[in-house]
């Protein structure tokens, strides 16, 4: 988009001097060109002059302004003072610039220097033989930061992120197992001390119901009782009732006995 802003800004300049050779020719100067021509001294006397090279490095210094004064002299005269060539090998000049700038922040080496590099693997060894995990996510973090840092090639920092990433799933199924574990065995406790609740509760039930049990077979054999009672009692009201009549009818005779002729003054032995 520079090197059109630019080729606008170099087009528009050709065209003013273009205009003004023919307002020098014509000597018809239009009101919009006035403008355009005051401010050179001899604008009815002095021909069209070509810009100069320092001219065109003010322009690019315009689009350029963080690039050193000499690569736009240089980009400037390899193109043969054209400006638009210029600007276009600056812009790919900038643009090699930012990818080597941003490819030695991810690490990546230029390609030249790859036959001469070797993948770093001791701290991804050294971190697979680790006993103890990190814990924290931002230690994994860290650790995921170091081995990019460590990686020679695009290659290396894959193999060197699936093999953290591997770890991380691996502690992250241990440390589910382990957690799993620990609620099971957690739910056993708890599970064993409602079941000896229980079996608590049941012993005492079953106390209870031989409890009622033996009071039921008391209550079952004392009513197995009572006909037999009654029966007992029934007997021994007739044996009442019989003694009773007999009672009676020995108290008549002993009536009689004592009002019938006896001799007086003696008594019969069997009666007395």
């Amino acid at each position: 988009m520079s090197a059109v802003v630019c080729g606008k800004r170099s087009s528009s300049y050709f065209e003013e001097l273009q205009y003004h050779h023919n307002s020098q020719s014509s000597l018809s100067l239009p009101p919009s060109s006035t403008k355009r021509i005051r401010c050179s001294p001899s604008r009815f006397t002095s021909p069209p002059r070509i810009p100069d090279t320092a001219t065109f490095l003010g322009l690019l210094r315009k689009e350029f302004p963080d690039m050193d004064h000499e690569i736009l002299e240089k980009a400037l005269n390899e193109s043969n003072n054209d400006l638009d060539m210029a600007i276009k090998s600056l812009k790919e000049l900038y643009i090699e610039s930012r990818d080597a700038n941003l490819a030695s922040l991810l690490g990546k080496p230029d390609e030249s220097m790859n036959s001469n590099i070797q993948p770093v693997q001791e701290s991804v060894d050294s971190f697979t033989s680790m006993e103890k995990l990190p814990t924290e996510g931002s230690e994994w973090v860290n650790v995921l930061v170091n081995e990019m840092t460590h990686a020679s090639n695009m290659d290396d920092a894959k193999t060197r992120a699936s093999k953290v990433l591997e770890l991380l799933e691996k502690n992250i199924s241990e440390r589910a197992n382990a957690d799993a574990i620990q609620r099971f065995q957690e739910e056993n406790l708890m599970l064993k001390g409602q079941v000896e609740g229980l079996i608590q509760n049941n012993n005492i039930l079953k106390r209870a119901v031989a409890i009622q049990h033996e009071r039921q077979k008391e209550y079952d054999e004392k009513n197995q009782e009572i006909p037999h009672l009654k029966q007992t009692i029934l007997q021994y009201q007739e044996r009442i009732r019989t003694l009773e009549i007999t009672n009676y009818g020995l108290t008549l005779h002993l009536q009689q006995a004592q009002q019938g002729g006896s001799i007086p003054g003696r008594f019969h032995p069997d009666v007395f």
